[in-house]
C-alpha cells in the first residue's frame, strides 16, 4: 500500500514537472530573439510588399500570443506596428490609438529599442499631419533613445529608418548637410536599398552633385535586383531616377521613370504616393509641350487625390449621414415622444456633470504632473543636445557648426548682424567660445598652438567691436540666452 502511494507521488511529482518544463519553454520562446527579431522581419517584408491586410493579421496574431505569455515587449512591438501601417494607410486617428496604446505599456518597462520605434513612428505620424513642431520633437526622443543602443539592436529593430526619418525632415528644411550626416548613420545599420536611394536624393538636392546621386542609385539597383517581387522601394529607386533624369532635363526618360514609379506604388497600394508622381509627370509634359498630356495627368492627379481625400473621409461622412437621419426621424415623432427623450437627455446631462465633477481635480492633477514630465524631458533632450555639441568639438568634427545650428538656430544670425564679413571658421570659434571652452581646450582640440588661440580671441574682439574689458564668455552667453 505504501509503495503504491509513494508511485502516485512519483506520477503527480513528474507531471508537475513536466508542465513546469513546458511552460518555460513557452515563456522562453517569447523573447527578442524569438518573438521580437521574427515579428519585425516579416512585419517588414509584408509592408515593402504593400500586403496591409497581412500586416494587421500577422500582429494580431502575435499579440495574442504576448498577451497569453504575459511578455509586454511584445504586446508593445505589436500596437506599434499596427499603429505605422494605420498611417500609412491614412487611418491617422486609428494610428494615434494603438501608439498611446504601446506608450501607455511602455511605462511599466525599461526598453530603448522600442521607445526609440515609438517616438520614431510618432514622429513618421505628425510629419503625415504636417505637424513640424511635433515632428521636430519625437524626432529628437527618439535619437536620444537610440545613443543608448548598440548597433546589433538597432539592425533587430529596424532603427535605421529612425535616422533617415530625421534626415527626411531636415531635407524638407534645407538643412541638406544634416541630411546626409543622418543619411550616412543609418547606412551604418543597414545594406538597405532604401537608405541609398534616399541618400541620392540628398545628394541631387544638396550640391546638384548627379555623379554622387548615380553611385548610390547603381548600388540600390543591385540591391533590388535580388528581389524578383517588386516592393515599396521599387517605386522609390524610380520616383529618385525621375528626379534625377529632370535635374538633367531629360524629360522623356524622367516621365518613362515616374511612370514606372506610379505603378507599382498603386500594385503596393501606397497611393498617397500617387498624386505626386502624377503631378510631376504632368509638369514635366508642359516643359515638353505637350497639352494634351498635360492635361490627362493632371485630372489622374485630381481624381486620385479626390479619391484619397473621399476614402479618407468616408467614416465621418457615413457618422454625419446617420447623425442626419436620426435628427429627422426625431422630429417627425410625437410631441410627448420628444419630452421624453428631452427629460432623458437632460437627466444624461446631470449625471455626467456630476461624474465629471467628481473626476475633474483628478484630471487636474494629472495634466499638472504632465506638464511636469514634459519640462523635466525638454531638459533631458537639451542636455543630450549640449553633450553632442561638446563630442563634436572634442573631435574636432567639420558638422559641428552646421549641428550648433540646430540646436541655437539665432546665434550666427545675430553675431552676423555686428559682422557680416565674419567667417566660417569665425562662427565656429565663437560657438565654442559659447560653449565655455577654455583657450587651452580649443588649442588642444584643434591641435593649435595656445598663442594662435589667444591671437584669434583678439581678432574676434576687433571684428565684433569689444572692448578688452568685455568677458567673450559672457557676451556670447548673453546672445544665446536673448
Amino acid at each position: 500500500m505504501k509503495m503504491k502511494s509513494n508511485l502516485n507521488n512519483l506520477f503527480y511529482l513528474l507531471i508537475f514537472i513536466f508542465f513546469i518544463s513546458c511552460e518555460k519553454s513557452f515563456r522562453k520562446e517569447l523573447n527578442e530573439t524569438n518573438f521580437n527579431e521574427i515579428l519585425i522581419k516579416k512585419n517588414d517584408s509584408l509592408v515593402l510588399l504593400g500586403q496591409d491586410k497581412n500586416v494587421i493579421l500577422l500582429n494580431g496574431e502575435y499579440l495574442e500570443r504576448a498577451k497569453k505569455g504575459k511578455y509586454v515587449e511584445g504586446e508593445v512591438l505589436c500596437y506599434i506596428n499596427i499603429g505605422n501601417i494605420a498611417s500609412i494607410v491614412g487611418q491617422y486617428k486609428v494610428a494615434f490609438s494603438y501608439l498611446n496604446k504601446a506608450r501607455l505599456k511602455l511605462q511599466s518597462i525599461d526598453n530603448p529599442m522600442l521607445s526609440a520605434k515609438l517616438n520614431m513612428e510618432y514622429s513618421r505620424l505628425n510629419a503625415l499631419l504636417y505637424l513640424p513642431e511635433n515632428t521636430y520633437l519625437y524626432s529628437i526622443r527618439a535619437m536620444g533613445y537610440l545613443r543608448k543602443i548598440d548597433k546589433r539592436q538597432k539592425q533587430i529593430y529596424a532603427l535605421d529608418r529612425a535616422y533617415l526619418l530625421r534626415a527626411e525632415y531636415l531635407n524638407l528644411k534645407s538643412m541638406c548637410d544634416s541630411a546626409l550626416f543622418y543619411g550616412r548613420q543609418a547606412l551604418k545599420i543597414s545594406n538597405d536599398p532604401t537608405s541609398r536611394i534616399l541618400m541620392s536624393k540628398y545628394h541631387l538636392s544638396y550640391n546638384k552633385k548627379s555623379d554622387s546621386s548615380v553611385i548610390y542609385l547603381q548600388q540600390a539597383e543591385n540591391l533590388l535586383k535580388q528581389d524578383d517581387i517588386e516592393t515599396v522601394s521599387h517605386a522609390l529607386f524610380n520616383l529618385t531616377y525621375g528626379e534625377y533624369y529632370s535635374e538633367k532635363k531629360n524629360y522623356k526618360k524622367a516621365i518613362g521613370y515616374y511612370k514606372e514609379a506610379a505603378r507599382i506604388y498603386t500594385k503596393t497600394k501606397r497611393y498617397r504616393n500617387v498624386p505626386i508622381v502624377y503631378y510631376a509627370i504632368a509638369d514635366l509634359y508642359k516643359k515638353l509641350n505637350d497639352t494634351v498630356q498635360q492635361r490627362t495627368y493632371f485630372e489622374k492627379q485630381s481624381v486620385t487625390k479626390q479619391n484619397l481625400e473621399e476614402s479618407r473621409n468616408e467614416a465621418l461622412n457615413l457618422s454625419i449621414k446617420q447623425a442626419l437621419l436620426e435628427c429627422k426621424e426625431k422630429t417627425n415623432s410625437h410631441i410627448d415622444q420628444l419630452y421624453i427623450y428631452l427629460f432623458v437627455l437632460l437627466l444624461c446631462i446631470l449625471i455626467v456633470s456630476s461624474i465629471s465633477y467628481t473626476k475633474f481635480k483628478k484630471k487636474h492633477e494629472k495634466n499638472v504632473e504632465l506638464a511636469r514630465v514634459n519640462y523635466k524631458l525638454s531638459l533631458t533632450i537639451k542636455e543630450n543636445l549640449f553633450e553632442d555639441l561638446i563630442v563634436l568639438v572634442k573631435n574636432n568634427d567639420p558638422s559641428f557648426l552646421s549641428r550648433y545650428e540646430e540646436v541655437y538656430p539665432e546665434f550666427t544670425k545675430r553675431i552676423l548682424l555686428i559682422n557680416p564679413n565674419l567667417s566660417t571658421g569665425d562662427l565656429a570659434f565663437c560657438a565654442m567660445l559659447s560653449l565655455n571652452f577654455s583657450s587651452k581646450d580649443i588649442a588642444k582640440y584643434t591641435f593649435v598652438q595656445h598663442k594662435s588661440i589667444q591671437q584669434k580671441k583678439y581678432r574676434i574682439r576687433v571684428k565684433l567691436s569689444l572692448s578688452s574689458n568685455e568677458n567673450l564668455y559672457v557676451f556670447f552667453k548673453s546672445i544665446n540666452n536673448n
